[in-house]
Formats: structure tokens, C-alpha cells, sequence
């Protein structure tokens, strides 16, 4: 999923305190900052070009761009955009194959339309994002490029601009319903719907954890119930063979 590095950048800073970030106001002023301008704090989960680094590989060239982008032309890789998220699910439907369900999300950072307030940005904060897009200018690339590759796939999947609004909009229907069930004083009722809730709101290395803890579980009760299993074999042949 590639993002503006713009907004990346940001909330990269904010989330592993890898610059000030703690307001708008703090981020842009530090990024129109000497300081900021340098590129000093380009390093960690703050690193330029990381999108760009995690798809390329380690060698960013124009070339490895250019093969990059013509692989995901070919449909060899799917590359969605995390400002376009409705649209980008329901790519990634399509591509797998999935059940509705499975392209629901989630998250704190991302909103459907219906629940999405625009955000009054300042003139600095506008300036700083402006320059951080330059500073990443393979990101930068990277995402212009996302963009466009995502409306024609989502134009191709469905020509009729009705169609396609109806999916939208059943797409964010789903996403509200998921709001409202995955409340904390509300998916407890199933282990299996507190699991899928619970999948809901975990990304990244978090997801992985979980799902890890809970395979591991699995095949610890299964090994559990084969042991007993075992035992009451063994109990009645001694029964069997007392008589």
C-alpha cells in the first residue's frame, strides 16, 4: 500500500518520535527548518524513499523504478493507495478473488467517506508536505504513479460510473457495520467474532503477533485433545483386556 509521503512522513515522526511531531505546527516548523531542510532526521521509520526501498529493494534506480512499474502494469504486482483505500479494496477483492468481508478495515488513520472530515491544513503545514514530497522524490514518484494505475484498474473492473458508485458505497456500508459491531462491549459474544474483530484493528508486525499466538494455541489444544484421545485408547484396551 503506498501513501503520500507528505502524510507519511508525518506520522512516521509522530508515531517513533523520529523528529517533533507532537502538533501540525511542530512538524512544519521543523521541517522548514534548517535542521529539517538538511535531511538530518532521515533515518529509521523516518527513512526517505522507504515505500519506494520496501517494493525496489535495496537499490533505488531509475532502472529498478522502471521495472517495478512495468511488473505491476503487467499485473504481476498490486500497488493500492492508502488515500484511496474504498477504491483500493476493492481491487484487492477482485484480485484474490476474496469475500466481501475480507476487504473491511479498520483504522484509525483511514475513513470512509461518510465518516471523513476534511482537515483544515495551514499554509506551513502545506509547505512542509510540499517539501518533504521532494526530498522523497522516488515515493513521490512511486505514489503519482499508484494513483493513476489505480484508476484504470478500478475504470476496468467496472466501466459503468453507476456500478462503480454502488460499490463504493456498499464497500463504506460494510465499513460502518464494522464500526458499530467491533466495540469492545460488543465482540466478546463469539471467540470467533472477537477474533475477526480483533483482526480488524491489528496491522503490521501487531497482526502477524497475533495471528502466531493464536495458531501456536491451536496446536496446543490439538495436541492436548490427541493426548487425551490417546490415554482413553489406552484405558479401555486395559479395560478390554481385564475381562
Amino acid at each position: 500500500i503506498v501513501r503520500d509521503p507528505g502524510t507519511r512522513l508525518r506520522s512516521a515522526c509522530a508515531y517513533y518520535h523520529c523528529c517533533p511531531a507532537e502538533t501540525e505546527e511542530e512538524w512544519a516548523e521543523f521541517v522548514l527548518s534548517d535542521h529539517g531542510k538538511a535531511g538530518s532526521w532521515n533515518k529509521g521509520f523516518c527513512e526517505f524513499d522507504q515505500s519506494s526501498g520496501e517494493i525496489y529493494g535495496p537499490s533505488l534506480t531509475k532502472e529498478t523504478q522502471a521495472a517495478v512499474q512495468s511488473r505491476a502494469n503487467r499485473g504481476e504486482l498490486l500497488l493500492l493507495v492508502m488515500e484511496r483505500m474504498s477504491e483500493s479494496m476493492l481491487v484487492l477483492w477482485d484480485f484474490y478473488k476474496l469475500h466481501p468481508l475480507d476487504v473491511t478495515f479498520i483504522s484509525q488513520k483511514v475513513r470512509t467517506k461518510n465518516l471523513n472530515v476534511e482537515e483544515e491544513k495551514s499554509n506551513r503545514t502545506k509547505l512542509a508536505e510540499t517539501l518533504v514530497r521532494e526530498m522523497n522524490s522516488y515515493d513521490s514518484a512511486l505514489h503519482k504513479f499508484a494513483n493513476t494505475l489505480l484508476t484504470k484498474k478500478v475504470e476496468a473492473l467496472m466501466p459503468n460510473k453507476a456500478i462503480r458508485d454502488r460499490a463504493m458505497k456498499e464497500v463504506e456500508l460494510l465499513n460502518d457495520l464494522l464500526h458499530h459491531i467491533c466495540q469492545p462491549n460488543l465482540y466478546g459474544v463469539t471467540s470467533d467474532l472477537n477474533f475477526w474483530c480483533k483482526e480488524k484493528t491489528f496491522d503490521n508486525v501487531s497482526w502477524n503477533d497475533y495471528h502466531l499466538r493464536r495458531v501456536n494455541s491451536q496446536k496446543h489444544t490439538a495436541a492436548v485433545g490427541h493426548r487425551q484421545n490417546d490415554r482413553g485408547r489406552m484405558q479401555r484396551m486395559r479395560q478390554y483386556s481385564l475381562r
